[in-house]
């Protein structure tokens, strides 16, 4: 199945008015091959490649056109999020609620493990990444709303129910702030 790569502006150039949304608009984009594309990030070894986590359960990586340049071979369940760190890719299984951490440069599983949350299979981990000036991971699940952060051992070392969000379908950690998108409110929180 076909999708569609879009490129965005990047969140730095984002500017919000209080009495006006600023919409973004692709300035380009790319058909890929990668069945139910679910989170992209940057690679840890190639500033013009990507890494798109399918729900499907693949991890693709990608060139700045779309192209896919190699697939795992370990085959998840329903990933919905990745992030790099330390040339290890770091993925969420939703309905598995495990997190699994792979080799950057072979795809080769280093570890899994699971985390805890009691509620539909397809409502688990929706959102994961790394915010290096807390040398912490958070993994947030869709609805309700809850926000886990991890250790770098990723240990659950806390719990949050931020009563501000209904939803959340991503989070992405840049000029040290955590953005949370809802695709059900169209919003960048």
């Amino acid at each position: 199945m076909k999708k569609c790569f879009f490129l965005f502006c990047s969140l730095s150039l984002l500017a919000f008015k209080a009495d006006k949304v600023v919409r973004l608009h692709p300035f380009e984009h790319h058909v890929i091959h990668l069945d139910e594309p679910s989170d992209i990030c940057l690679t840890g070894l190639d500033a013009s490649h990507y890494y798109i986590v399918s729900n499907r359960g693949c991890i693709a990586e990608t060139d700045n056109a779309g192209k896919i340049i190699r697939k795992t071979k370990y085959d998840g369940s329903d990933y919905e999020s990745i992030c790099v760190k330390d040339s290890s890719i770091y993925t969420i299984d939703e309905s598995l609620r495990r997190i699994d951490v792979l080799d950057e440069k072979d795809f080769k599983l280093k570890k899994s493990l699971y985390l805890t949350f009691m509620g539909p299979r397809n409502k688990g981990f929706e959102a994961f990444t790394y915010l290096p000036t807390e040398k912490k991971f958070i993994a947030v699940t869709e609805k309700p709303v809850m926000i886990f952060e991890l250790n770098e051992q990723l240990q659950v070392t806390n719990q949050l129910l931020p009563k501000q969000f209904s939803e959340v379908s991503s989070v992405v950690y840049h000029d040290n702030f955590l953005w949370f998108l809802s695709d059900e409110k169209h919003e960048l929180l």
